[in-house]
Protein backbone atom coordinates (compact mmCIF):
# COMPACT_ATOMS: atom_id res chain seq x y z
CA UNK A 1 0.00 0.00 0.00
CA UNK A 2 3.11 2.46 0.72
CA UNK A 3 4.87 1.49 -2.33
CA UNK A 4 1.53 2.61 -4.18
CA UNK A 5 1.16 5.37 -2.61
CA UNK A 6 4.91 6.05 -3.09
CA UNK A 7 4.58 5.52 -6.79
CA UNK A 8 1.34 7.38 -7.25
CA UNK A 9 3.26 10.70 -5.48
CA UNK A 10 6.59 9.84 -7.77
CA UNK A 11 3.87 9.89 -10.82
CA UNK A 12 2.73 13.34 -9.80
CA UNK A 13 5.62 15.11 -9.13
CA UNK A 14 6.77 13.78 -12.54
CA UNK A 15 3.65 15.05 -13.86
CA UNK A 16 3.73 18.51 -12.33
CA UNK A 17 7.45 18.80 -13.29
CA UNK A 18 6.98 18.10 -17.17
CA UNK A 19 4.02 20.15 -16.90
CA UNK A 20 6.13 22.94 -15.37
CA UNK A 21 8.47 22.35 -18.15
CA UNK A 22 6.03 22.41 -21.15
CA UNK A 23 5.05 25.61 -19.88
CA UNK A 24 8.50 27.00 -19.28
CA UNK A 25 9.78 25.70 -22.36
CA UNK A 26 6.29 27.49 -24.51
CA UNK A 27 6.92 30.71 -22.32
CA UNK A 28 10.72 30.75 -23.73
CA UNK A 29 9.55 30.13 -27.34
CA UNK A 30 6.89 32.59 -27.08
CA UNK A 31 9.48 35.21 -26.42
CA UNK A 32 11.72 33.93 -28.83
CA UNK A 33 9.19 34.47 -31.61
CA UNK A 34 8.31 37.92 -30.26
CA UNK A 35 11.52 38.83 -30.32
CA UNK A 36 12.51 37.63 -33.73
CA UNK A 37 9.71 39.49 -34.95
CA UNK A 38 10.83 42.67 -33.49
CA UNK A 39 14.09 41.70 -35.30
CA UNK A 40 12.49 41.09 -38.24
CA UNK A 41 10.90 44.16 -38.06
CA UNK A 42 13.73 46.05 -37.41
CA UNK A 43 15.45 45.11 -40.15
CA UNK A 44 12.95 46.14 -42.57
CA UNK A 45 13.24 49.45 -41.19
CA UNK A 46 16.59 49.59 -41.95
CA UNK A 47 16.21 48.21 -45.07
CA UNK A 48 13.67 50.26 -45.99
CA UNK A 49 16.08 53.41 -44.87
CA UNK A 50 19.19 51.40 -46.88
CA UNK A 51 17.35 52.16 -49.83
CA UNK A 52 16.16 55.44 -49.18
CA UNK A 53 20.05 56.19 -48.70
CA UNK A 54 20.59 54.84 -52.18
CA UNK A 55 18.02 56.72 -54.30
CA UNK A 56 19.39 60.03 -52.62
CA UNK A 57 22.68 59.27 -53.31
CA UNK A 58 22.10 58.64 -56.76
CA UNK A 59 19.98 61.41 -57.32
CA UNK A 60 22.93 64.07 -55.43
CA UNK A 61 25.40 62.59 -57.57
CA UNK A 62 23.51 62.83 -60.76
CA UNK A 63 22.86 66.60 -59.53
CA UNK A 64 26.19 66.92 -59.31
CA UNK A 65 27.11 65.23 -62.55
CA UNK A 66 24.93 67.83 -64.46
CA UNK A 67 25.91 70.58 -62.31
CA UNK A 68 29.76 69.98 -63.78
CA UNK A 69 28.48 69.26 -67.03
CA UNK A 70 26.48 72.99 -66.83
CA UNK A 71 29.92 74.44 -65.39
CA UNK A 72 32.51 73.12 -68.04
CA UNK A 73 30.14 74.07 -71.01
CA UNK A 74 31.10 77.34 -72.16
CA UNK A 75 29.03 80.37 -72.65
CA UNK A 76 28.99 81.65 -75.93
CA UNK A 77 31.45 84.65 -76.95
CA UNK A 78 28.16 86.78 -77.38
CA UNK A 79 26.61 85.97 -74.57
CA UNK A 80 29.57 86.06 -72.46
CA UNK A 81 30.34 89.57 -73.67
CA UNK A 82 26.32 90.83 -72.93
CA UNK A 83 27.10 89.19 -69.15
CA UNK A 84 30.25 91.33 -69.20
CA UNK A 85 28.39 94.58 -70.41
CA UNK A 86 25.71 94.36 -67.72
CA UNK A 87 28.07 93.62 -64.90
CA UNK A 88 30.35 96.94 -65.62
CA UNK A 89 26.91 98.92 -66.18
CA UNK A 90 25.89 97.80 -62.86
CA UNK A 91 29.20 98.52 -61.29
CA UNK A 92 28.67 102.33 -63.05
CA UNK A 93 25.36 102.54 -61.70
CA UNK A 94 26.65 101.62 -58.05
CA UNK A 95 29.26 104.17 -58.29
CA UNK A 96 26.46 106.69 -59.92
CA UNK A 97 24.07 105.95 -56.46
CA UNK A 98 26.86 106.51 -54.21
CA UNK A 99 28.13 109.65 -55.74
CA UNK A 100 24.39 110.69 -55.46
CA UNK A 101 23.59 109.80 -52.17
CA UNK A 102 26.88 111.33 -50.68
CA UNK A 103 25.97 114.88 -53.24
CA UNK A 104 22.60 114.36 -51.02
CA UNK A 105 24.63 114.09 -47.35
CA UNK A 106 26.44 116.62 -48.31
CA UNK A 107 23.36 119.12 -48.90
CA UNK A 108 21.74 118.39 -46.28
CA UNK A 109 24.94 119.05 -43.98
CA UNK A 110 24.93 122.49 -45.78
CA UNK A 111 21.25 123.48 -46.03
CA UNK A 112 21.44 122.54 -41.64
CA UNK A 113 24.86 124.88 -41.32
CA UNK A 114 22.73 127.71 -43.47
CA UNK A 115 19.16 127.48 -41.27
CA UNK A 116 20.07 128.89 -38.02
CA UNK A 117 21.10 131.75 -39.80
CA UNK A 118 18.24 131.64 -42.12
CA UNK A 119 16.12 131.58 -38.47
CA UNK A 120 17.84 134.56 -37.18
CA UNK A 121 17.40 136.29 -40.23
CA UNK A 122 13.71 136.28 -40.72
CA UNK A 123 13.09 136.78 -37.55
CA UNK A 124 15.05 140.29 -38.00
CA UNK A 125 13.17 140.38 -40.79
CA UNK A 126 9.80 139.90 -39.75
CA UNK A 127 10.30 142.78 -36.74
CA UNK A 128 11.20 145.30 -39.25
CA UNK A 129 8.75 144.66 -41.61
CA UNK A 130 6.39 145.35 -39.07
CA UNK A 131 7.83 148.31 -38.14
CA UNK A 132 7.86 149.02 -41.83
CA UNK A 133 11.23 149.45 -42.53
CA UNK A 134 11.71 146.30 -45.19
CA UNK A 135 9.25 145.28 -48.05
CA UNK A 136 6.96 142.49 -48.01
CA UNK A 137 8.93 141.09 -51.52
CA UNK A 138 12.08 141.08 -48.82
CA UNK A 139 10.19 139.20 -45.93
CA UNK A 140 9.06 136.67 -48.57
CA UNK A 141 12.28 136.08 -50.01
CA UNK A 142 13.62 135.11 -46.22
CA UNK A 143 10.63 133.17 -45.56
CA UNK A 144 11.30 131.13 -48.39
CA UNK A 145 15.12 130.56 -47.62
CA UNK A 146 14.08 129.08 -44.44
CA UNK A 147 11.19 127.05 -45.83
CA UNK A 148 14.18 125.58 -48.80
CA UNK A 149 16.77 124.79 -46.39
CA UNK A 150 14.34 123.21 -44.07
CA UNK A 151 13.20 120.77 -46.61
CA UNK A 152 16.73 120.17 -48.04
CA UNK A 153 18.08 119.78 -44.49
CA UNK A 154 15.26 116.54 -44.09
CA UNK A 155 16.37 115.26 -47.90
CA UNK A 156 13.13 116.15 -48.59
CA UNK A 157 13.78 116.37 -52.52
CA UNK A 158 10.28 116.45 -53.71
CA UNK A 159 9.58 119.52 -50.57
CA UNK A 160 12.23 122.01 -51.88
CA UNK A 161 11.21 121.67 -55.33
CA UNK A 162 7.30 122.67 -54.20
CA UNK A 163 8.84 125.51 -52.06
CA UNK A 164 10.95 126.75 -55.14
CA UNK A 165 7.52 126.63 -57.22
CA UNK A 166 5.53 128.79 -54.70
CA UNK A 167 8.41 131.16 -54.65
CA UNK A 168 8.75 131.15 -58.38
CA UNK A 169 5.17 131.40 -58.33
CA UNK A 170 4.87 134.40 -56.02
CA UNK A 171 7.41 136.57 -57.89
CA UNK A 172 5.44 135.79 -61.28
CA UNK A 173 2.48 137.35 -59.41
CA UNK A 174 4.47 140.39 -58.46
CA UNK A 175 6.35 140.80 -62.04
CA UNK A 176 2.60 140.68 -63.41
CA UNK A 177 1.38 143.21 -61.52
CA UNK A 178 4.81 145.45 -61.95
CA UNK A 179 4.34 144.79 -66.03
CA UNK A 180 1.04 145.99 -65.97
CA UNK A 181 2.34 149.20 -64.57
CA UNK A 182 5.21 149.19 -66.72
CA UNK A 183 7.30 149.07 -64.17
CA UNK A 184 9.66 146.65 -65.02
CA UNK A 185 10.65 145.50 -68.73
CA UNK A 186 9.08 142.57 -71.29
CA UNK A 187 12.58 140.59 -70.53
CA UNK A 188 12.36 140.50 -66.97
CA UNK A 189 8.52 139.64 -66.85
CA UNK A 190 9.09 136.83 -69.51
CA UNK A 191 11.96 135.33 -67.24
CA UNK A 192 9.71 135.27 -64.25
CA UNK A 193 7.36 133.41 -66.10
CA UNK A 194 10.19 130.61 -67.81
CA UNK A 195 11.04 130.21 -64.67
CA UNK A 196 7.69 128.72 -63.34
CA UNK A 197 6.96 126.64 -66.23
CA UNK A 198 10.64 125.34 -65.94
CA UNK A 199 9.99 124.29 -62.33
CA UNK A 200 6.28 122.61 -62.98
CA UNK A 201 7.68 120.65 -66.26
CA UNK A 202 10.50 119.40 -63.68
CA UNK A 203 7.98 118.34 -60.86
CA UNK A 204 5.96 116.16 -63.36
Amino acid sequence: MKTTLRFAGLCVAIFLLASFAIAFHRRTLDRAQQENASLRQQIDVLMAQSEQLGAEKARLASALAAGRTTMETPLPQETSREVLRLRGEVGRLRLQDRDIEQGRREQMQAAQVKLTNAEVELARLTTAHSEKLVSSAELSIARFTVQLLRAEARGDTAGAAQVRLQQAEEELARATELHSQFLISQTEFDQAVRKVESLRAGGR
